[in-house]
Formats: C-alpha cells, sequence, structure tokens
C-alpha cells in the first residue's frame, strides 16, 4: 500500500506540472515563454489614455540609463502631449500599483522574474502580470530595449498602444567583451614608466575603482612586462603595437579616444590634460559597466568606441605636428593656447594653410616687426596663429567660433579736434586702499578712449563722468569709442562699475576691448575664477556696445586718428607661471598724434619677460610709458629703459589712508615707493624727461606733448591746482601740505 501511495502521488506532481506548463506555453511576438494575464491578441493602452501607466525605473540605475528614461518620456510627451509620470522604485508605491512600465531592475517581483529569463548578454519586452517589463542582463542592454520599444508600440491619435503579448529578446554574447574571467578582473593594466605623476595617480585610481567594484585584486605593470598573451588595458603612449595604431588616428592634443583592439582596451591622447579625462572616462565606463550588471556577467561592447575632448571648441583643430609641443594654457571658458618650440618660419606659413584647407578662412593678418599673427575663423573653432622668430616659437589659440574680434586694425579718418590725454586722479582716501589707475583720451573726432578708470567709488564715477561732460559739447552725449580693461583688480575695472551703475543713461560707450582668463590666475588665486563673469555684467548695461573680450597680442584697433596695438596679454606669460594675477594684464600701445603711448596696467615679472624675450625692440619703443603695478612691483628696470619714453605716467597716490601694512595713516606712499630699487631706472634715467604722478591731480596733456616746451597742471581733489614744475613735482611738500 505504501508503494501505491507514492506512485499515485507521483502521477499527481506530474499531471500538475503538465497542467502549469500549458499555463505557461502562451508565445508572444519575439518567441520564448510568457505569462501575460492578459488575453492574447489584445492591446494594452499604456499612455494617452484615461489611466495611463506610470514608468518605474531601478533607484540604482546608472546616469546613461536614467538619460534613456527621460527620452523615453519626452518621446511619450511628444506622442500624447501628456506627461506621463515617471518614479524610481524607491519613490513609487512599494508594493507597486497594476499599471506599471517597468524599467531595469526595479525590485518588482515581475523585474526579477524577467531578467531570470534574460540570456547572459541580452534584454527582453515582455507583459508579466498586467505590466509591461523592459529588463536586461546590464543598463546598456536595457537601453538598446527602451529603443526597440519605441518600434513596437502603436500611436493612433495621441494614444500609444501595445500588444499584451508583447515577447520581444536578443541575445548580444557574441558582440560582448567579457569584463570578468574565473571572477575575476580578465585585464591588466599597462602604461609606460614614463608618464608623468598625474597620469600615475590616475591609473592608480582607476585600478583601486575596479578593485572596488569587483572585490577583486587588479593587476597593473609597466609595458616592459611581457605581452604573453593576457588581455590588457593599455594607458597612453606604450610600446604594444595597439598604441602606435590608435596614436596614428588622433586628430589633436584636445581629444582622447577609447578603443577596441583585438584583445585589449586602449586610451590614448596627444596631451596629457586630454589623456587623463580619457582615463577618468575609462573609469566611468568599466565601473558602470559592473555595477548596473544585473546576471554577474559584465561587458563592454566589442565595437567599443568613446572619444571625447577637453575643449568643444578644438575637437576639431588640426595637429601642428611641426616642433614640440611644451604644454597647452586653459585659460577656461573654451579657450586654450597650445605653445610650440623648434619650429621655423616655415612651419608657420605651412600650420596657416592647413588650417585653410581644412576649412578655416582667413579673417586677418597683423605684424609687430618680425613677428607675424594671422586670425582663422571656421564653423566649429577660432584660431589665431602667432609666429615668434625670437624665440623660434609658435603660439595657437583656439576658441568659440562666436567671440568678436575687431576687424578694423587701421587709424581711420581724422577729425577737427585735438587729441589729448588725462591722467586722472583716483580716490585712494575714499577707498582707504592704495593703486588705482585711470586713463582718458580725446580722439580727434571728439570721442573717448578710456584704460581702465579706477576703483568702484562714488568720487571715482563723478570725476569720470565730469571730465567726459565737461570735453564734450552741450547737448550732446558723451561718446566712449573703446574701454579697455588691463585686467581682474577693482582699482581698475571699479571706475566702469560706477559709470555703468550711475551714468549709464549718460555716456554712450560703443565697445569693451579687453582678455580675461575665466580660471583663477596667479600663485594665490589673485585673480579669482568666474570673476569676468561679474564685470562683463556691468559692461551688458551698454547693451549695444561690442564686448571683444579677446585681445590677442600683434592685434591693431583702428580708432579716429589713432591706432591701439596689443602688445601683451596673459596668453603670452605661457609656459612661464603666472607670480601673481597682474600677470594677466593687457597691453596696449597707443599711437596717436604721431607719438606712442605705452599702457602696461599691472603688467608683471613674467609678462614683463616674455615681451623683451619675444618681441624686438622697437616694438616697446614709445613716448609715454604708463608706470607697471603703480611702482610697487611689475616691468623691470630693463623694461623700462627698452621703451626709450621721455614721459613716465605713474598712477600712484602721494598720501595714502591704508590702514594696515603701514607703521601710521596716513603714509607718504609715493615716497616710499619711488626710492625703490625696482624704480631705479626711472628716477636716475636722463631718457624720462617728465614724471607725471596721479596722486598729485588730474593732468591733461595736448597731443603731441613735449615735455621741454609744454607747460601742464595738475588739479588735485582738494581743489588745489599746481604747475608740473621740472622733471618730477615736489611730492614731499604735497604729502606735508595735505596731512599737517
Amino acid at each position: 500500500m505504501k508503494i501505491r501511495k507514492k506512485t499515485c502521488w507521483s502521477l499527481l506532481c506530474l499531471l500538475l506540472a503538465f497542467v502549469l506548463m500549458l499555463a505557461s506555453c502562451q508565445t508572444g511576438a519575439g518567441g520564448g515563454a510568457e505569462t501575460n494575464d492578459v488575453p492574447p491578441g489584445g492591446m494594452l493602452t499604456l499612455f494617452g489614455g484615461e489611466d495611463d501607466f506610470q514608468i518605474v525605473y531601478s533607484d540604482g540605475a546608472g546616469s546613461d540609463l536614467r538619460q534613456a528614461v527621460t527620452e523615453l518620456k519626452t518621446a511619450i510627451k511628444t506622442a500624447t502631449g501628456k506627461n506621463p509620470t515617471v518614479v524610481t522604485d524607491v519613490n513609487a508605491n512599494k508594493a507597486g500599483v497594476a499599471r506599471e512600465v517597468l524599467v531595469g531592475n526595479t525590485i518588482r517581483d515581475e523585474s526579477k522574474a524577467v531578467l531570470a529569463t534574460v540570456s547572459d548578454i541580452g534584454w527582453k519586452i515582455c507583459v508579466k502580470s498586467g505590466k509591461l517589463v523592459i529588463h536586461g542582463s546590464d543598463d546598456s542592454m536595457v537601453i538598446e530595449a527602451l529603443e526597440k520599444l519605441k518600434t513596437l508600440w502603436t500611436n493612433e491619435g495621441g494614444t500609444i498602444k501595445i500588444s499584451s503579448a508583447i515577447n520581444e529578446s536578443r541575445s548580444d554574447s557574441a558582440n560582448r567583451l567579457p569584463l570578468l574571467e574565473n571572477g575575476k578582473f580578465r585585464y591588466r593594466i599597462v602604461y609606460s614608466v614614463k608618464v608623468s605623476d598625474q597620469v600615475e595617480k590616475a591609473v592608480a585610481n582607476l585600478v583601486i575603482k575596479l578593485e572596488n567594484a569587483t572585490g577583486k585584486s587588479v593587476e597593473k605593470v609597466y609595458d616592459s612586462t611581457s605581452e604573453n598573451g593576457s588581455h590588457e588595458i593599455l594607458i597612453g603612449q606604450t610600446n604594444r603595437a595597439a598604441s602606435g595604431t590608435l596614436y596614428g588616428l588622433l586628430k589633436n592634443q584636445f581629444t582622447y579616444r577609447l578603443i577596441a583592439y583585438s584583445d585589449s582596451l586602449l586610451v590614448g591622447a596627444l596631451s596629457e590634460e586630454a589623456l587623463l579625462l580619457g582615463i577618468s572616462q575609462l573609469t566611468e565606463i568599466l565601473t558602470t559597466a559592473i555595477s548596473t550588471c544585473y546576471n554577474g556577467n559584465p561587458t563592454v561592447s566589442a565595437s567599443f568606441y568613446h572619444e571625447g575632448s577637453t575643449s568643444e571648441a578644438a575637437a576639431n583643430l588640426p595637429v601642428l605636428t611641426a616642433g614640440t609641443l611644451k604644454g597647452i594654457y586653459n585659460e577656461g571658458n573654451d579657450s586654450n593656447i597650445l605653445y610650440y618650440t623648434n619650429v621655423t618660419a616655415q612651419d608657420y606659413t605651412d600650420y596657416c594653410a592647413k588650417l585653410v584647407a581644412s576649412g578655416c578662412t582667413t579673417v586677418k593678418s597683423y605684424a609687430l616687426t618680425d613677428n607675424r599673427y594671422t586670425l582663422f575663423s571656421h564653423a566649429e573653432y577660432a584660431a589665431y596663429v602667432s609666429w615668434l622668430p625670437k624665440v623660434n616659437a609658435i603660439r595657437v589659440y583656439v576658441g568659440k567660433p562666436t567671440v568678436k574680434y575687431p576687424t578694423v586694425s587701421e587709424a581711420t579718418a581724422e577729425g577737427s579736434e585735438t587729441p589729448a590725454l588725462w591722467q586722472l586722479e583716483v580716490a585712494t582716501k575714499e577707498a582707504k586702499s592704495n593703486g588705482g589707475m585711470s586713463y582718458v583720451v580725446k580722439l580727434s573726432d571728439g570721442t573717448f578712449l578710456i584704460f581702465d578708470g579706477g576703483f568702484n567709488y562714488t568720487a571715482e564715477g563723478d570725476r569720470l563722468y565730469q571730465l567726459l561732460r565737461d570735453n564734450t559739447p552741450t547737448g550732446q552725449k558723451p561718446v566712449v569709442a573703446g574701454w579697455f580693461i588691463s585686467h581682474l583688480h577693482g582699482d581698475h575695472y571699479g571706475g566702469m562699475q560706477q559709470i555703468a551703475n550711475r551714468y549709464s543713461d549718460k555716456v554712450d560707450v560703443r565697445a569693451f576691448y579687453y582678455n580675461f582668463p575665466d580660471v583663477a590666475a596667479g600663485k594665490t588665486n589673485a585673480i579669482a575664477s568666474g570673476l569676468s563673469k561679474s564685470v562683463e555684467a556691468s559692461m551688458s548695461r551698454w547693451s549695444t556696445a561690442t564686448r571683444y573680450s579677446k585681445l590677442h597680442s600683434g592685434m591693431k584697433i583702428g580708432f579716429a586718428g589713432a591706432t591701439a596695438t596689443v602688445i601683451a596679454t596673459h596668453e603670452d606669460v605661457y609656459p612661464l607661471a603666472f607670480e601673481d594675477g597682474n600677470d594677466t594684464s593687457t597691453v596696449i600701445r597707443l599711437d596717436i598724434a604721431g607719438q606712442k603711448i605705452l599702457f602696461l596696467g599691472d603688467a608683471y615679472y613674467n609678462e614683463d619677460a616674455q615681451m623683451l624675450s619675444t618681441l624686438a625692440a622697437a616694438d616697446l619703443k614709445c613716448d609715454f610709458v604708463q608706470v607697471s603695478h603703480h611702482g610697487y612691483e611689475g616691468c623691470s628696470n630693463a623694461f623700462y629703459q627698452a621703451t626709450g619714453a621721455k614721459v613716465a605716467l605713474w598712477p600712484m597716490n602721494i598720501d595714502g589712508y591704508q590702514e594696515s601694512g603701514y607703521s601710521s595713516v596716513p603714509q607718504n606712499v609715493f615716497h616710499q615707493w619711488y626710492r625703490s630699487s625696482k624704480n631705479q631706472f626711472i628716477r636716475t634715467s636722463t631718457t624720462i624727461q617728465k614724471i607725471l604722478v596721479s596722486g598729485a591731480g588730474t593732468v591733461k596733456l595736448t597731443l603731441p606733448y613735449d615735455p621741454a616746451t609744454q607747460t601742464v597742471y595738475y588739479t588735485d581733489i582738494y581743489g588745489v591746482t599746481r604747475e608740473a614744475v621740472g622733471r618730477l613735482i615736489d611730492y614731499n611738500t604735497i604729502y606735508s601740505q595735505r596731512t599737517s
């Protein structure tokens, strides 16, 4: 009897299994068995109906899958005019609702059940318990399934429907590269012993991230290690043949490329910055592939290929193959400068021709004695190429194609007005700070040029506006043809902000000229990252003013009877370091009334050194030289000697009210710095016939100005007028009178 009972029970189990098998054998459109709980042949109204499905995706989904879900939502809204509900499985009703589209590895039982039927590497779309389930072996497969889904649904009158018997699947094992073998990471990391410390750290980070993701050790070796048939990830320029193949395909110094080749994965770039970005991208791709794999068999595509760039604008800039690339200076806002040495004039000519052949248009060519400069435009970038024969170097600037450049390089027709130059006294007492710089030039057509403008104080704005007003015919609005801002220090751009805030409706500004870095500059970050945006916001108060934001050395800008030449910018300092934010000053030489005025702003030691080393002596010659950085530090005695100037314009206060750093308030500031060894040449030179100090008051020079024959007067903020007698005004007497 016991045997009979056992046999009957076995028959009952077989019968039950047969019934369950029949119940589960409804076949969907893509083949394979799935239980749908909806009569076959029916249609599910997903979106655009009265009771739409909600989209639920895994809270652990990677960024690419999240983006794909966003694109699915957009496609649904475009088709139906309605925004579908999209939530993660954590934020959704934990028990779930009846009408759901489940995307990826959600916590729903339906997702788990479908994953169990997915091949090792593949995806599946089916209906399970009335829910539409899209799942795959990893995120990349789920993304592929979502794209397939859009081809499977129907859209009739803004209503999206899909067959209730949908059962689509795909296996992609043949087109994937497994990352694990016997539970361990399948590849070893190979790189050259010659890489920099930064690249070495990036490789170490890649190894750590992979070990954390897999829970297993990952091997890294130098390329001196034998290949011995192992799978390898090649980082940078290794001695492997595959690396040589990759490096022959790279576009330029800004792009990196990740590629699968035979049994290896490779990352390559022609510059360290691009290589570091490529390693970072590879790290993210591999760790994401492991963390978003749901069946323990992470893979990447056999056609693995990714390309990126450190600069969107420069991604298609042709490579200069001549000479030696010393490095790339990233000045922010998608602007970069490449610096090459060991090049020739023919290399410059050939590269310019290469740019034209690649689709560039030649916009303008310039020259400074032997130096040559050419500006190119392209649909994807702007390029400015400089040839510097004194140092056998080429600089290539590449930036956004939307940047505006001045194109009138010669002085335009002169008017009937007599040109003049004002050196304005600045508001150092109000600011309780030393420094400040403000110059105004009246052109022959009655319009003005302004160089900097001083502090952002009421007195500064009033003085500057009143000067423009007093020298413009009654009933006419003062016109500033060009406002030059040397650099991003408040005692230089602040006056412009004062005029912008209080007088923008009373003064017409036609254009601004400058070149600010958008990244922090100087060892102490004296130029803050993003500060340029604040200054440009003030400029925008003049909605019709053109902002020429990328002046480059060699450029010439024409005005009425005058030409402004860009002598140097912060771009010329590289490859020297920025010792100070003052090294970012844009240096302008103004040719007017047969004379040359050199505005140095706060040009500092390394900018000084680069000007002396790359420019011909004739390019620095001038009649007036503005003393750099107020005479504190800045340009050298050798530089001032090279200018041959007869007049020194010194933007420094005489009496100071700075409350720290000095022994008393007020201070005899000019006395201290005039006698500094840094200013020895100015103090002792027989070439410099006149030293005009802004702290003595505002002074007007009618141009052309002869210091030997023309008398000029200072008018100070105290209402005192003094003749500028002799080579240098008696600053000690002025200090005593003001502070007694």
